[in-house]
């Protein structure tokens, strides 16, 4: 339990990180945090539940077949998961 605390709270400031790094022509933007966001990442929270399934060698590409996931993909397989639970 405290291990998932801390993998999705580590995915939840790599989340909002990135946000704040998109904005960085406005460095008092503060974009609120969607429900869709929190879904994304407790879908990669999900996908990286063991040690066992981290890939911590990450290349930024994420075959579809992979049993392991560094936290790009963990978050990109999340992301399209979450888009493809909303439709």
């Amino acid at each position: 339990m405290e291990r998932a605390r801390f993998v999705l709270c580590s995915f939840a400031t790599f989340l909002i990180a990135a946000c704040l790094h998109a904005q960085a022509d406005d460095p008092a933007a503060r974009p609120p945090v969607t429900k869709a966001d929190s879904d994304i990442v407790r879908r990669a929270a999900q996908i990286l539940d063991s040690p066992g399934k981290w890939n911590r060698a990450d290349n930024r590409v994420c075959p579809p077949d992979a049993k392991t996931f560094s936290l790009y993909c963990a978050l990109e397989k999340g992301r399209l998961a979450a888009r493809a639970g909303a439709k």
